[in-house]
């Protein structure tokens, strides 16, 4: 009987910890930066994870346009995921595009230039879209 409700509150657990991981949502202030992790993209308002925080599992080839209130606001993110992923300054995977390597962090997107020069400015406050690939 013990072991057959270990099994059950285990199952429990797990079910309920899988499932506060892959539901996306908000991350909200910049103290909980440090709660993206292993397979999360994390995107922040502010410059060095600051601001409010909206944190997803990316879908390999799927386009996600950012929710309005996300539009042309994120200044930092994280990549906790083994996916690189395709940025987009277009709401539909369109217009200029840059690369968020996997497991990599940007902290300050006033230093990723949407071209080799920075002649066209910087992916500060200019994300619209996304995908994983």
């Amino acid at each position: 009987m013990k072991n057959t409700l270990t099994k059950i509150l285990f199952s429990f657990f797990l079910v309920l910890t899988v499932g506060l991981i892959f539901v996306p949502g908000n991350l909200s202030n910049k103290a909980d930066a440090a709660s993206c992790s292993t397979g999360l993209l994390c995107f922040y308002q502010d410059i060095n994870y600051g601001g409010n925080g909206y944190v997803t599992v990316p879908t390999v080839g799927v386009c996600n346009t950012l929710p309005s209130s996300w539009n042309n606001v994120i200044s930092s993110i994280q990549n906790g995921t083994s996916h690189d992923i395709k940025i987009y300054d277009g709401a539909t995977c369109n217009n200029a595009t840059g690369t968020i390597f996997a497991s990599t962090i940007y902290p300050d997107l006033r230093q990723y230039c949407t071209d080799s020069f920075c002649l066209t400015g910087t992916w500060n406050d200019r994300i619209s879209s996304w995908k994983a690939l």
